[in-house]
C-alpha cells in the first residue's frame, strides 16, 4: 500500500514505505546516533531484543533495553498521513531485561523513519507499554516527521501518545529531555502522560 512520505526537499509523495532490515536498523542508527555529542558504545540485537550502551557526562554507562522498529504506514485507508512501529510487550518478552526504576538503565521505543535516505529519529514513552497483553501501535504523523526534520528536535503529542522526534545530531538533547521525563513521571511515581 502507498502512503505519504517525506523527500528531503520537504515535499510530499505517495509512495510504498522503505522497509529496512535489522542489520540496517542498527548500521543506520549506530552511524546517525553517533553524530551526536554523546558516545555510542554499542547497540547489538541478543536473545530477541535490542540493546544500546552508551557514555553520559559523567562517564557512566547506561543501558537502554529498547525496541528499535520501521516507522511505517499505520494501515489506514482513510489515514495515509500516519505512520506507526508495532510493539508488544517488553516485559513478556524479556522479562529480565526490564527496568522500571533505574537511572543506569532504562526501558526505550525508538523509531527509524528513512525515505529518501534521509533518516529521523521518533522515540516514545517505553513505559506506557510494559503492561498490555497483545501487539499495540505508536503513532506518528508525517507533519510531525516533517516539524522534525524542519527543527531538528521536535517534542509533541499524537494520538495522545508523548513523542519525541530528532535527527542524529541532536540524540543527547532527545536524551536530556527523555532522562527528565523518565525521572518526572515514573521515578517519582506518576504513571500518566500529561
Amino acid at each position: 500500500m502507498k502512503y505519504l512520505n517525506i523527500k528531503k526537499d520537504n515535499s510530499y509523495v505517495l509512495e510504498e514505505d522503505n522497509i529496512l532490515t535489522r542489520e540496517s536498523l542498527v548500521n543506520i542508527s549506530k552511524l546517525e546516533l553517533s553524530k551526536s555529542e554523546i558516545e555510542i558504545l554499542d547497540l547489538i540485537y541478543e536473545n530477541k531484543q535490542f540493546y544500546l550502551y552508551i557514555k553520559n557526562k559523567e562517564n557512566e554507562t547506561i543501558q537502554f533495553t529498547m525496541f528499535l522498529k520501521n516507522i511505517t504506514g499505520a494501515g489506514w485507508k482513510d489515514k495515509l498521513d500516519y505512520k506507526r512501529c508495532q510493539v508488544s510487550n517488553l516485559k513478556l518478552e524479556s522479562p529480565d531485561s526490564v527496568s522500571l526504576i533505574s537511572n543506569k538503565h532504562y526501558n526505550l521505543i525508538l523509531g527509524v523513519y528513512l525515505f529518501d535516505d534521509n533518516p529521523i529519529f521518533v522515540a516514545w514513552d517505553a513505559y506506557r507499554y510494559l503492561n498490555h497483553k497483545t501487539i499495540r501501535s505508536c503513532y506518528v504523523t508525517v507533519d510531525t516527521l516533517k516539524r522534525g526534520y524542519e527543527k531538528q528536535f521536535y517534542e509533541g503529542v499524537v494520538s495522545s501518545q508523548k513523542l519525541w522526534v530528532f535527527v542524529g545530531e541532536k540524540f543527547n538533547k532527545f536524551l536530556e529531555k527523555y532522562f527528565e521525563y523518565v525521572s518526572n513521571f515514573y521515578l517519582k511515581g506518576e504513571q500518566n502522560v500529561k
